[in-house]
């Protein structure tokens, strides 16, 4: 069982980064091996973790989160400003493919 008390270790994000785009390759090769299903096991709970963290109503956030950062014609050329937003409409994506899906059940 997973332990949904406690969110996923920080320096654990980049591993599962990696262990997710692996996990979406092999979900598409017919070829995958059985090292390869049994990596894809073991990734799942950790994946599963993760999005456990969004709750509903984040994507309305994330939302009002971009709007605000978009508002302001000062921030318009600060790079810095422009990868927060493009993390931001990433998670927005998550959350609202989440609800999405919860919705649907």
């Amino acid at each position: 069982m997973i332990d949904r008390s406690k969110p996923l270790p920080i320096h654990e994000f980049p591993n599962l980064i990696s262990e997710v785009a692996k996990l979406k390759e092999l979900c598409s090769d017919p070829c995958t091996s059985l090292e390869e299903r049994i990596m894809m096991k073991r990734t799942v709970p950790k994946l599963l973790d993760v999005l456990g963290e969004i709750r509903a109503g984040d994507a309305d956030s994330l939302d009002f989160m971009l709007d605000y950062l978009c508002d302001d014609p000062n921030d318009n050329n600060d790079p810095e400003i422009e990868i927060a937003k493009k993390v931001l409409h990433r998670y927005r994506d998550i959350a609202q493919k989440m609800e999405a899906e919860s919705n649907e059940r």
